[in-house]
């Protein structure tokens, strides 16, 4: 398998990777005349403990522990030892504190997952 046809998942150990066929084609993702939608998830991973107890434990005040993934292509990417790809909100962080609408891409499925692949350590 190419490494450009291949990125990891959350049910795989690195460095296992899935085949480029597991995402629909370019195609299929942008069906409207403004692009490839894209939102940012934010997760708080102390699911609030950090705004509770930061103050008391360390004598500052912490709103979150914050972690962020990228939606695009009907995918989210987010980094967990590599960057790696679910269905959106199925990723083991919970529910996102935040859904920020970021607007659109233009950039194919394909271009995306070869620039991932490109700067992987």
């Amino acid at each position: 398998m190419d490494k450009t046809d291949s990125l990891p998942t959350t049910t795989d150990t690195l460095p296992s990777q899935v085949s480029s066929d597991e995402f629909p084609d370019d195609n299929d993702n942008n069906n409207n005349n403004k692009g490839y939608p894209i939102k940012i998830y934010v997760y708080d991973l102390s699911q609030g403990m950090a705004s509770m107890y930061s103050q008391q434990l360390i004598g500052k005040q912490v709103d979150g522990i914050w972690h962020t993934a990228i939606i695009v292509y009907e995918k989210e990417y987010f980094y967990g030892g590599g960057v790696q790809s679910d269905n959106p909100g199925q990723t083991p962080y919970g529910n996102p504190a935040r859904k920020i609408d970021m607007g659109y891409t233009n950039i194919p499925q394909s271009v995306f997952h070869e620039f991932l692949n490109e700067i992987a350590p």
